[in-house]
């Protein structure tokens, strides 16, 4: 039973890490095609060389650890954990909304 729970545990984890990375890739594209393209004369930016993209820009700003896990209850590391996986979907959107609205003003 417990295996199984891990298992779990780790699909969730795997689907998460992969839907977040092709919403962020989407809006990418997104925002590429509304203010890159036509600013600076750029081709069309694709989904796989978005996500590309932005596992380079990743790698040279570097990862940090937001959070001290030492001596924290399981349910506050749920909660933050759960708020990490909101964010990842909510920041993307959000982006995508107001650079919508912007478009309006080119």
């Amino acid at each position: 039973m417990a295996a199984l729970a891990v298992l779990g545990i780790i699909g969730g984890i795997v689907l998460w890490l992969v839907t977040a990375t092709l919403w962020r890739a989407y809006v990418l594209v997104i925002m590429w095609g509304w203010f890159v393209i036509p600013t600076f004369a750029l081709p069309v930016l694709t989904l796989p060389v978005a996500i590309g993209l932005m596992f380079i820009l990743n790698m040279v700003k570097g990862v940090t650890l937001k959070h001290n896990m030492k001596n924290v209850p399981s349910k506050e590391i749920a909660e933050r954990t759960m708020t990490e996986v909101v964010m990842s979907y909510l920041i993307p959107a959000m982006t995508l909304f107001f650079g919508w609205i912007v478009t309006f003003w080119l």
